[in-house]
C-alpha cells in the first residue's frame, strides 16, 4: 500500500508499454547545490565543463518559500535535462523495477524495494560488481554497506540466475 501510494503520488516523466519511468524525490540524487542568503537562494553547479549559477529571489516570487520551490524546480528540471539524477528508476508491468547505476548498469528489485532507492545513492563502487551505498554506523563513520546487506540482512546469499544485479525475492536464496 505504501508502495502504491509513492508511486501515484509520484513524478512520472514518461509512461511507454508498461513501463514507467520514476524520477526521485530525494533531492540528494540531483547535483548542484542550493544556497541561501538574505535576500535569494541560489542553485550553483561546478564542473570542469558547465558553470552553472541561477538566482531566485525573494522580493520576484512573493516570498521565501516560493523562491525557495522555484530554485527547486529549476535544479530538477536542469538535472533531468542534463541528465545529472542519480538511480532513476523504471516500473516495469507494474511487477518489478529496474534502478540506473553508474557504468550503464542496472539492478532490479522488488516493488516494495523502492524505499531502499529513495533513501540512498546506489552505486558500484570501485571494482566491486554489486551495488552500495555510503551509511553512518552507530559511531558517526561512514562506511561501505551492499544492498543485499542491507534488504537482507545477511552476507550470504545466491542468485538463482547468476544475474548479480538481480535482486528480487523470486531470484534470491537467503543462505
Amino acid at each position: 500500500m505504501e508502495t502504491e501510494n509513492f508511486i501515484q503520488n509520484n513524478q512520472l516523466k514518461k509512461k511507454e508499454d508498461n513501463i514507467s519511468m520514476i524520477l526521485p524525490n530525494n533531492i540528494k540524487k540531483y547535483v548542484g547545490h542550493l544556497r541561501e542568503f538574505d535576500n535569494r537562494y541560489i542553485f550553483e553547479y561546478v564542473s570542469r565543463e558547465k558553470k552553472i549559477k541561477e538566482s531566485f529571489y525573494f522580493s520576484d516570487l512573493g516570498n521565501k518559500e516560493n523562491a525557495y520551490n522555484a530554485a527547486l524546480l529549476f535544479q530538477r528540471k536542469w538535472c533531468q535535462n542534463n541528465n545529472l539524477i542519480t538511480n532513476i528508476y523504471y516500473i516495469i508491468n507494474n511487477e518489478y523495477v529496474i534502478v540506473e547505476l553508474n557504468n550503464d548498469k542496472k539492478m532490479k528489485i522488488d516493488l516494495e524495494d523502492i524505499n531502499f532507492i529513495e533513501n540512498y545513492n546506489w552505486r558500484i563502487q570501485n571494482n566491486s560488481i554489486y551495488p552500495s551505498t555510503f551509511k553512518m554506523d552507530e559511531s558517526g563513520k561512514r562506511s561501505f554497506v551492499l544492498f543485499y546487506r542491507m534488504k537482507f540482512n545477511t552476507n550470504k546469499i545466491h542468485f538463482k540466475n547468476n544475474d548479480k544485479l538481480d535482486y528480487r525475492n523470486q531470484n534470491i536464496i537467503v543462505l
